[in-house]
């Protein structure tokens, strides 16, 4: 997957240690948040409810578009690419769970580096919808996966070291 985030801060400053929320959660606690919106009549569809309606600080919101949903205009764009991130469905196996779900169109998309949620590192939602092509992640973006950015005011990307 090659998605977008823009940021304020240079790439001294992201350096090598990624993205990360402003609360973020452990990877133990982003699984059980995952997993507490398929339990206790909640679908994962109010959880892309949930971080549609209002930024949240327990996530990292990127774009698969380099506007950026908007923010591409102040500091740098940066191309984020995590080729063993992959669609997953919304099942028992891949969750590890024996949930009772009826997955639909309406539900995000669960992109996982893993077959299965307890053996991912990396989590993220894309959600559906004409009101934002936003991908969401309820985990950190590691440093490797940060490839190249550019100024918000230029348009050719620089590789990252």
């Amino acid at each position: 997957m090659i998605v977008f985030r823009a940021d304020t801060r240079g790439p001294a400053e992201i350096g090598t240690s990624g993205f990360k929320a402003r609360n973020p959660m452990s990877l133990a606690a982003a699984r059980a948040h995952l997993l507490s919106y398929c339990t206790s009549g909640k679908k994962p569809l109010d959880l892309s409810r949930r971080i549609i309606s209002s930024p949240q600080p327990e996530y990292v919101s990127t774009d698969p578009t380099q506007g950026c949903g908007g923010y591409s205009g102040k500091g740098y764009v940066y191309r984020i690419e995590i080729l063993n991130l992959a669609e997953r469905p919304w099942t028992n196996q891949v969750l590890g769970q024996n949930l009772n779900l009826k997955p639909n169109m309406l539900w995000p998309k669960l992109f996982m580096d893993a077959n299965t949620l307890s053996g991912a590192n990396i989590i993220a939602l894309k959600h559906f919808g004409t009101a934002t092509r936003e991908v969401t992640f309820l985990t950190n973006i590691p440093g490797s996966s940060i490839k190249a950015y550019r100024k918000s005011n230029e348009t050719t990307f620089k590789a990252c070291k």
